[in-house]
Order: structure tokens, then C-alpha cells, then sequence
């Protein structure tokens, strides 16, 4: 951000410039995928780490609000428990990875309690969430 800061003549012209500005957020597979397997599951359990991931995100959400960022696009985790990659190297039965799925669907419950806090809390409204699943 400090790059793209320094381009503008005024503090203020970078702000109004990020209020204008739609924010797509796609976040967490490789979170709640991989580096869930290979580093967190060990430490800690699904519920925790989404937790802890969910703050993190919030985080970032209120900096980038904090600058002047006022409209986002936030897209859920994407189905990873039905991607082809873990349909082919994990041990499952039925149409797609359960363990993985579930996973998957306690961070998005959350993200969506997240994103209903911060709009009532900080008065943006989302202009769109992708849910890439509700099956």
C-alpha cells in the first residue's frame, strides 16, 4: 500500500481514491486446504483455527477500512472438498471430501457473521458475497 500511497500528491487524494475503489477479496483455500493439513492440524482444531483466521481477516478488513477502502466484494472459501486435486489423492467415498468440506463450511459460517458484524459496525455495505456452495 505504501507504493501505491506514494503516487498520490495528498494523503488525502489516496483516500478518497481507495473510497472509490471495489475491493475483491478472495481468501483462505490455501489457509483452510493445505497448510491446514500439513502445519495447523496438529495445533489446533478446525473451530480454533478458523477462529484465529477470521480475526486475522478482520484485521485486514478494518486496515484497509481505516485508509479508506468502503466497498468490498468478499467471496467465500471455494469448495475445496470437491476440487479434483483432493477428490484424487485423499481417502474418501461419496461425490466429494467430506472432512475437507466440513472444514471449509465453519470458516464460511463465520465469515458470514464477520461480514454482518463489520457492515452494522462500520456502516459498509458489502457489495456482494459469493457463496460458491450450498449443497
Amino acid at each position: 500500500m505504501e507504493d501505491l500511497k506514494s503516487t498520490f500528491d495528498s494523503p488525502e487524494g489516496f483516500t478518497q481514491y481507495l473510497s472509490k475503489s471495489l475491493f475483491f477479496i478472495h481468501h483462505a483455500d490455501n489457509d483452510l486446504g493445505l497448510t491446514f493439513e500439513a502445519e495447523m492440524e496438529k495445533r489446533y482444531s478446525i473451530d480454533k483455527y478458523a477462529e484465529l483466521l477470521i480475526e486475522e481477516f478482520s484485521k485486514q478488513l478494518k486496515i484497509l477500512y481505516t485508509l479508506g477502502a468502503r466497498k468490498f466484494f468478499v467471496s467465500n472459501v471455494s469448495p475445496l472438498g470437491c476440487s479434483p486435486f483432493n477428490i484424487n489423492t485423499k481417502n474418501h467415498s461419496g461425490p466429494c471430501v467430506e472432512e475437507i468440506k466440513n472444514r471449509v463450511s465453519v470458516y464460511n459460517d463465520l465469515l458470514l457473521g464477520l461480514l454482518a458484524k463489520l457492515q452494522s459496525t462500520l456502516h459498509v455495505k458489502p457489495r456482494s458475497y459469493v457463496r460458491y456452495f450450498g449443497f
